[in-house]
Parts: C-alpha cells; sequence; structure tokens
C-alpha cells in the first residue's frame, strides 16, 4: 500500500468519523428544546390548575399590559365593611400612578348603593402592586351579586369582577 493510499484512508476515515459526530450532535441539540418546552408547558399548566384550585372566587382580567387579580376576603370582613385584595402586575407600566380610592366602583344589585372606598397599598413597587379595597356599607343584608369595577387603568375603560352572593357568602 502506498502513502498516499494511506492518507486517502484516513482522510475518508476522518471524513465518516466527522459527518456521523456532526449528525449525533445535531440529533442531541435539536431534542433538547423540545423537552424544555414541554416541561415549560407543564409547569405552566399545573401552575394555572394550582392557582384555579386553591382560590375559586378569585376573578383575574389579563387586558392590556396589567394582569389584575381581585379576591374577596370573607376572613378580613364583617358586617360594616366588605375587603378585597387586588394583585396588580406588570412589565411596562408604573402601577404607583393608580389611585383605586377614586377608579373603584361597586354595586351589590341593581339599585343598592354602599358607602366609602377606600385602597390600602400593601407595597408599592411600580410593577408589582397588592394591597386591599375596603369598601364601607351594610353587609348583613342579602344582595343577588357583588360587582366591583376598576376604571382607567392604563388606557382599559372598565375592568369587571362580579360574584353571585352565594359564590361568597359568609
Amino acid at each position: 500500500m502506498t502513502k498516499a493510499k494511506k492518507i486517502l484512508g484516513l482522510i475518508l476515515l476522518f471524513g465518516i468519523t466527522s459527518l456521523i459526530s456532526y449528525f449525533a450532535i445535531i440529533t442531541i441539540v435539536g431534542e433538547k428544546p423540545k423537552v424544555e418546552k414541554k416541561v415549560v408547558e407543564e409547569v405552566q399548566t399545573e401552575t394555572s390548575q394550582v392557582n384555579k384550585g386553591n382560590n375559586e372566587i378569585t376573578k383575574t382580567d389579563n387586558q392590556g399590559e396589567v394582569t389584575i387579580s381581585v379576591t374577596p376576603l370573607l376572613e378580613k370582613s364583617d358586617e360594616e365593611n366588605y375587603v378585597f385584595l387586588v394583585e396588580m402586575n406588570t412589565h411596562s407600566v408604573d402601577l404607583s400612578e393608580f389611585d383605586l380610592d377614586n377608579l373603584t366602583e361597586i354595586s351589590i344589585g341593581q339599585n343598592e348603593e354602599v358607602g366609602s372606598i377606600t385602597w390600602e397599598p400593601s407595597t408599592t413597587e411600580s410593577h408589582h402592586t397588592e394591597g386591599y379595597i375596603k369598601v364601607n356599607g351594610n353587609w348583613k343584608s342579602e344582595f343577588p351579586f357583588l360587582e366591583l369595577k376598576l376604571n382607567n387603568i392604563n388606557g382599559v375603560k372598565s375592568r369587571t369582577f362580579k360574584w353571585l352572593q352565594e359564590e361568597i357568602s359568609q
């Protein structure tokens, strides 16, 4: 066997080995994103199910760039005040500029009025805000529904959160 044939054989062997290695790497790397994506989807699904299961009376509005969740807090409410936990989250809006004292409306039926509304923030971060809306009124009486509206938050005219009386009875 001549020296040229030996060199040609080594080059051929190196080329075949390189191709096999290349396809093995492509196959392995090509599979990783699919596996990671599936894991992320499973985690998101589990989180959604946990959130729904833990608090069935929480209502969420995802309009615009701000997500708002409202939960009636039965354990903090009494016959004179009804309390709601409000959570606002965004990545692009300064939430500290919204004064929920003046942006909140509430009704407890067709023509029934309630008293004063007070916003008590517990956090004032610009992108993640949490606090309590306290509504003064006579909560002893029966009412068909409870409707809380948050108006004019980041260009969304009105966000409505509604509960039937039996969903939130104490």
